[in-house]
């Protein structure tokens, strides 16, 4: 006997078996709408369709292997598909209920029919057992630190141990400059001592402190690639030079031709040829930067208040009273031309870049101007770049030596520095950090290979950072 033939001789022997009428009319009513009859169950069972081949169901255990979670309620669910108009489609010959499972295996099978799987998702993937991946093998950012370019979102600064950290200077640290050849820095402030420290961004031993008595220095660099530097003080028309070599001190005394009592700062060339004295009355005093001897005098009509050399030695830019900035060559010893800041009216800082491709200007309004300088050789003033993210005067603006950082601050409020990234005209959102206290820094420089940074503040600290996009020193 087949399950059909169970199934109707059940059926057959429930139907015909007289059943005890102990209900009422109106409970045999309810019965009707809430369960329906007899009749349309028994009609239900006998109409109920075959699986057609085209919808069979796949294997049992592919399909318990491919399916991460069974509703075993799923198979007894019935769904309309004569009445409901969604499904209607979806119906074989003249059948009004499926499973839940089957009408999902009908939707299934129209979905991949219109859209079929994309080529790329049939591919097998790849292996993977190569051990000397480093992106399947490691965690951590997946940043190539060996990257030519210096990255703008994934830019890396941490904060190290003070570069002065075992003698910490007792004012404003007002000279800082990393050595031009070997792994130490130089930081003098007007506690009248200068000190060099050994750079190893952990405990940066002090190597040797000079004192000078009665001679509070303002400004210090490093002379003859870094075998002497020389001081001076805006409280004194002297300078004292001190020799590495030797650990000798020079007293050096006002030339005459000079008529400054004092000296707030200089500038050295990059091949340390020259030293430029910015003075009054719109004098700067260029000096020989091996005697320290000086060699002439230019003049401009307003006050100068800053100087910068070209990346080449040739060129010295300076600005003061005006905004305007005049460019010099120091070969024909004459200004070769001159033009206006934009917006500027004071300018308080100046910088080139050491490959000579820009030229930063700032203001005493906190509005740093960065000017191509092929732009400007061809008569074109307007910025390329205005840095507008500090509100009070600019006191120092310096290139990294790779030209692709621009550090640039004012000594007038916390927390006024800034890192302009040259490549992508952008300020580094991620320095300063939100507990980074840089407070009111005076002074910053770069390392040779732009390792390290470090920046001067009015707490006698020589705040030092690791930019770990650099190698080495």
């Amino acid at each position: 006997m087949t399950e059909d033939d169970l199934l109707s001789a059940v059926l057959n022997e429930y139907l015909s078996t007289p059943a005890h009428d102990d209900k009422s009319a109106k409970e045999k009513r309810l019965e009707e709408i809430v369960l329906g009859r007899s009749a349309d169950f028994v009609e239900a069972l006998s109409s109920a369709p075959k699986r057609p081949a085209d919808f069979a169901p796949a294997d049992d255990a592919e399909e318990e292997s491919a399916n991460a979670w069974i509703d075993e309620d799923d198979a007894d669910n019935l769904v309309s598909v004569r009445e409901n108009q969604r499904y209607k489609r979806f119906r074989l010959t003249t059948e009004k209920h499926v499973s839940a499972d089957e009408l999902a295996r009908r939707l299934r099978n129209e979905y991949e029919k219109n859209l079929p799987t994309p080529a790329w998702a049939l591919q097998k993937p790849q292996s993977v057992s190569d051990a000397s991946d480093p992106l399947t093998n490691s965690t951590g950012s997946y940043v190539d630190s060996a990257s030519r370019y210096l990255p703008l979102k994934n830019f890396q600064c941490k904060r190290l141990t003070n570069l002065n950290y075992e003698s910490p200077a007792k004012n404003t640290v007002h000279a800082l400059e990393f050595h031009p050849t070997a792994q130490m820095a130089l930081v003098a402030s007007f506690d009248h001592s200068a000190t060099l420290f050994e750079v190893d961004g952990k405990t940066n031993p002090k190597l040797k402190s000079v004192y000078f008595e009665g001679f509070p220095i303002s400004c210090a660099h490093f002379l003859n690639q870094g075998s002497e530097f020389l001081a001076c003080s805006k409280a004194h028309s002297t300078m004292y030079l001190f020799d590495l070599l030797s650990e000798k001190t020079t007293k050096i005394l006002r030339n005459k031709a000079i008529p400054e009592q004092n000296f707030r700062r200089f500038s050295v060339s990059p091949d340390y040829s020259s030293l430029a004295f910015p003075a009054r009355d719109g004098l700067m005093h260029i000096l020989s930067g091996r005697t320290r001897e000086w060699l002439y005098s230019l003049k401009t009509n307003g006050a100068v208040n800053v100087a910068s050399f070209s990346g080449d030695s040739k060129y010295l830019y300076s600005v003061g009273d005006g905004g305007r900035v005049h460019v010099w060559d120091l070969r024909s010893r004459a200004c070769s031309t001159s033009f206006v800041d934009e917006g500027c009216v004071v300018g308080t800082a100046a910088a080139v870049s050491p490959n000579d491709a820009y030229l930063a200007i700032g203001s005493n309004s906190g509005v740093v101007n960065v000017y191509d300088k092929k732009e400007l050789s061809h008569g074109k003033t307007v910025p390329m770049k205005s840095v507008m993210n500090l509100t009070t005067q600019i006191d120092f603006l310096k290139f990294n030596p790779t030209s692709e950082l621009l550090a640039l601050g004012s000594n007038h409020t916390h927390g006024a520095m800034k890192l302009l990234h040259m490549t992508e005209m952008q300020i580094v959102a991620s320095f300063p950090g939100l507990n980074d206290k840089v407070r009111k820094a005076d002074v910053v420089d770069f390392s040779l290979n732009s390792g390290y940074m470090a920046v001067g503040n009015n707490k006698g600290e020589a705040l030092l950072y690791r930019l770990g996009h650099y190698s080495g020193f």
